[in-house]
Formats: structure tokens, C-alpha cells, sequence
């Protein structure tokens, strides 16, 4: 699977069709999804209801400090994805095909200008143990 076309059942275009990006901070909100991303229409109606225009990415990882989003794919699977690497794919286009390194390694900061698509090592050396930013 091309992972610059779609990650975990998600292609680009659905995730503008799911999230509104605020460009400065990085920030998701949720849409009001259209009825094809669900199975039923009690199912669509409940979620615009409850979440449409509410902040999507609040929840963090325990020990990671991350933000992320919990999605519910077509057929019904549930998918925990990093809100830095749906920012990242909305901003550029595609899916990032390494790591997302935060430049200023804060890890909820989520402004698309602070991600960069890089290999491990170069995210390895922007670590408070690797060398000085990069």
C-alpha cells in the first residue's frame, strides 16, 4: 500500500472531509462528516450531533505526551492516529513516508510549519538528548 495515498483507511481527502485545520496552530476541529462515512444514519446524525465543531485531538498518549484522534473507519474498525501526522498530511498533500520530527520537540504542537517529514536518525538527533535543534 502507497502510504502517501491512504494510512489506516484514510486517504487525504477524507481527513479534509472529517477535520477543519486551524494553519497557525495545528489545532483539529471536527467537520460535520458527510452520511458516506457511516454506516447508518443514526450513526452520522449522533455523531455531527455530539462532535461537529468540537476539538478532535485532545486526547493524549499516557506516556508518549502526543495528541491523537480516535476514528472509526467505513467498516467499522476503531483507529487511534497521531493528530502531528493527520496535520502533516493535510497540510502537504500526501501521508508522511518517514517520521514527523517536531522542530522545536514540543510534542503537542502541532503548527504545520514546526513538522517536518525527516529519516529516524535526524529525528533521533532532535531529541534533548541528541544534538542542538536541526
Amino acid at each position: 500500500m502507497d502510504r502517501t495515498v491512504e494510512r489506516h483507511g484514510f486517504t487525504v481527502a477524507r481527513l479534509h472531509e472529517c477535520f477543519k485545520l486551524n494553519a497557525e496552530t495545528g489545532d483539529l476541529h471536527w467537520r460535520t462528516r458527510p452520511r458516506h462515512h457511516f454506516r447508518t444514519t443514526a450513526g452520522h446524525a449522533r455523531f455531527n450531533n455530539l462532535y461537529a465543531g468540537k476539538r478532535a485531538d485532545i486526547s493524549t498518549y499516557p506516556t508518549k505526551g502526543y495528541r491523537r484522534v480516535r476514528l472509526t473507519t467505513i467498516e467499522g474498525k476503531k483507529v487511534t492516529i497521531s493528530a502531528h501526522l493527520i496535520v502533516y498530511a493535510m497540510t502537504n498533500g500526501v501521508w508522511p513516508t518517514l517520521e514527523v520530527d517536531h522542530r522545536d520537540r514540543a510534542k503537542t504542537n502541532n503548527a504545520p510549519g514546526n513538522l517536518r517529514d525527516v529519516t529516524h536518525g535526524v529525528n533521533m538527533l532532535n531529541t534533548h538528548r541528541g544534538s542542538a535543534r536541526l
